[in-house]
């Protein structure tokens, strides 16, 4: 018989933060998490429903937090669902933007397996990947509010 692993959704263990309300601005502590990041110089392509896609730089982060989803459920037996990819706008205008992209991973990820869910996807896509880190940021302060619609018209919001 096999044993069937829960599947952890950090959406809802964290819903304070990935499960926001429209409405007004709220100050809130943000948790310590951890994010694999990726720091981005590049022009993005905007005018379409999906994420904004970097046009010169390829985005990895979810190819390595997706191969840390397996080795987690291997070696660890910790089951958890991808969480949604986070961009941090450093500095943006209409020729480059720098930002940070990042996702939320589980507090088990350690360095090893962040480096070998690394080296995987390197081996897979025979290149070297760009520089990508495990961060572990302490409890913040946090000023957030929900911005519903396109990308593009998130100055809006902000």
């Amino acid at each position: 018989m096999t044993l069937k692993l829960m599947t952890h959704d950090h959406r809802n263990i964290h819903s304070e933060i990935y499960k926001m309300k429209p409405g007004s601005v709220v100050v809130r502590e943000l948790p310590a998490l951890k994010y694999i990041t990726q720091e981005m110089n590049t022009k993005y392509h905007m005018d379409w429903a999906g994420r904004p896609e970097p046009i010169d730089q390829q985005w990895v982060v979810w190819k390595v937090v997706n191969q840390l989803k397996h080795l987690t459920k291997n070696k660890l037996s910790y089951k958890f669902t991808l969480m949604p990819h986070e961009i941090l706008w450093h500095d943006k205008n209409d020729s480059r933007s720098i930002t940070t992209q990042m996702m939320q991973v589980p507090d088990c990820i350690t360095d090893e397996l962040f480096n070998e869910a690394c080296f995987n996807v390197e081996k897979r896509l025979g290149k070297k990947l760009p520089t990508l880190k495990l961060v572990s940021n302490e409890s913040i302060p946090c000023v957030q509010k929900l911005h519903n619609g396109h990308y593009q018209n998130s100055i809006e919001t902000l």
